[in-house]
């Protein structure tokens, strides 16, 4: 028989399984945008100068940064791919990066810098030369369902990190319980019909 492994994308673990953590690189990501954020104000001053001299500006855009996170993600999807057999159904959330919003101002923009469209781009590729079978569900909820009892609330989730759901108190690392909630998903069909985002709490809760 066939293995199903859920994958969640997120920011402190590139990706995540109900057992694994892959490309962990979110606080060296995090002195890298402040370098970047450093070096970008004294370009901007300088073109400021070169501006009113007439001059070109020079490029705000930082290759070193884009190179150190597609090395780095490209890193994780190959620890991840080598992890894999090929009998496994890898499933994946449907994911809408430009719906993805954090209340931290630093945290959309380690978000923005993160590249999770691009990661998740290459995995599908790197799956596909692999041979490795992959489904895409919806992921609206993902993070605040809880994974034991299929209870939601947005409280389930009280920091980035932790998972304890208020109905049956079940506790987890929040993106494990979100990679399990993403592998109960698959070959669910009636989830599978629901398009509009808004529809997935009252049907979810309904099961519930």
């Amino acid at each position: 028989a066939s293995k199903i492994i859920g994958v969640d994308l997120g920011i402190k673990n590139l990706l995540t399984t109900p057992v694994q953590y892959f490309g962990q690189f979110s606080e060296k990501l995090k002195d890298k945008i402040k370098q970047n954020d450093l070096k970008r104000r004294r370009k901007q001053k300088l073109n400021a100068c070169l501006k009113k001299k007439g001059l070109v500006p020079v490029s705000l855009h930082n290759e070193k940064l884009d190179g150190f996170i597609k090395n780095e993600i490209g890193r994780a999807i190959n620890l991840f791919i080598n992890s894999v057999t090929e009998d496994t159904t890898v499933v994946l959330e449907r994911l809408s990066i430009s719906d993805m919003r954090f209340k931290s101002r630093n945290m959309n923009r380690i978000l923005k810098a993160s590249k999770i469209g691009y990661a998740m781009d290459r995995l599908k590729q790197k799956l596909d030369l692999k041979h490795i079978r992959y489904a895409s569900v919806p992921a609206a909820y993902s993070s605040q369902q809880c994974s034991c009892c299929g209870y939601i609330d947005r409280s389930n989730r009280p920091t980035q990190e932790k998972f304890i759901c208020k109905f049956c108190e079940y506790t987890d690392n929040a993106d494990v319980n979100a990679s399990k909630n993403i592998a109960k998903r698959f070959g669910d069909v009636e989830l599978k019909d629901l398009t509009d985002f808004r529809e997935m709490k009252p049907f979810l809760l309904e099961r519930f």
